[in-house]
């Protein structure tokens, strides 16, 4: 005869500690732009305008895309860790992690801004932010927290829709703060280049074609 449970217990692991821990799992700076780019690629972006911004500990990242955007129910499950969403076959992802642990490989906190209809513009926003996070050992993110760049991201997402994210206070690029030969995009992964869209990087500043 088979033992009964007597009791589940719920053990979900301390975000505090997991978090921190994702941040070490081995991404190079062009590797994370690359995963990133890729989550633009499956949301059929023709175009990603990436800017990088070198400035110590305010040092930053913006990438943003003319792709499909997302609804605000996507937008809470795409930052979810293991998102629940299903995969097509064509998807470049597959586990619901790239978009969260590229970016927070690279900073302290990201910032998402989208929009989903091309009639209306009707912009949804959240923030992940690690000492958020550190501080609640919860996993949650923020609503209607207007953060740096947020004005540029709605400037950018006027016309039609798509996704603008920041990465703030950038750990990994600190170190880089003025000098030129601190990131080599080169050396990132080609599928940013293999399904037909248009990649931009501007770098401290300086605008790109």
């Amino acid at each position: 005869m088979g033992r009964t449970v007597r009791k589940r217990i719920s053990i979900t692991p301390s975000a505090r500690r997991l978090v921190t821990s994702l941040r070490d799992i081995g991404y190079s700076f062009p590797t994370a732009l690359a995963d990133l780019v890729d989550n633009s690629i499956s949301a059929a972006a023709t175009r990603v305008d990436i800017g990088v911004h070198f400035n110590g500990r305010g040092s930053h990242v913006l990438i943003a895309d003319n792709g499909s955007g997302m609804t605000e129910r996507e937008l809470d499950e795409g930052l979810r860790f293991g998102t629940r969403r299903e995969y097509q076959a064509a998807d470049l992802g597959r586990y619901g992690l790239g978009l969260k642990t590229a970016s927070i490989s690279q900073g302290r906190r990201l910032t998402v801004v989208t929009r989903r209809a091309p009639r209306y513009r009707r912009f949804y926003s959240r923030v992940l932010d690690l000492d958020h996070v550190a501080r609640r050992d919860r996993w949650e993110v923020l609503e209607g927290l207007r953060t740096e760049n947020y004005d540029l991201a709605l400037e950018y997402l006027q016309d039609h829709p798509g996704t603008v994210d920041t990465r703030y206070r950038s750990s990994g690029l600190e170190w880089h703060s003025g000098r030129q030969e601190s990131t080599d995009l080169g050396n990132a992964p080609p599928t940013t280049v293999s399904r037909g869209s248009s990649v931009c990087v501007a770098v401290s500043g300086v605008e790109c074609g």
